[in-house]
């Protein structure tokens, strides 16, 4: 649902999010369904710079506004429910990380049904507008029962 247009420093990609040091964003993907009876749900992010540390957080809430390399557009206000997904993953030689599945039964996931966004935020020492930090595009799903 957001993508990486009008990025803090002109590093547009209009396919994921904001560009980073492998010229291009990083893109959040999601695998599976949104059943929570079902807890079959993948993501993963691709497009990362290899040895990367990545993490998936959420939100029932969304916002846009510039964060670090990126634009935030997961979260904000008082009344978010936020959390992350599992714990940090290193992105393999090739640029991906996943988790799952088995997501939506963790901690800090709903145990109802809700509409939810997604964004990853990862490390990237040599990024493109040298904050060291970047954010993918994010997702927007409903948890289904």
């Amino acid at each position: 649902s957001c993508f990486g247009e009008l990025c803090p420093c002109g590093n547009n990609d209009l396919l994921a999010g904001c560009a980073n040091s492998t010229s291009t964003g990083a893109e959040l993907f999601a695998l599976g369904s949104t059943s929570l009876t079902e807890d079959d749900l993948v993501l993963g992010v691709r497009g990362l710079p290899a040895g990367a540390p990545a993490l998936v957080f959420f939100s029932n809430t969304t916002t846009q506004a510039f964060f670090w390399d990126g634009v935030l557009c997961v979260g904000g206000g008082t009344l978010s429910r936020t959390g992350r997904i599992d714990r940090p993953r290193l992105a393999s030689s090739g640029g991906e990380a996943r988790w799952g599945p088995g997501l939506l039964s963790s901690p800090g996931m709903a145990a109802t049904s809700e509409r939810l966004y997604l964004q990853a935020i990862y490390r990237d020492p040599f990024s493109a507008c040298g904050s060291g930090v970047n954010v993918s595009n994010a997702l927007e799903f409903d948890l289904i029962p």
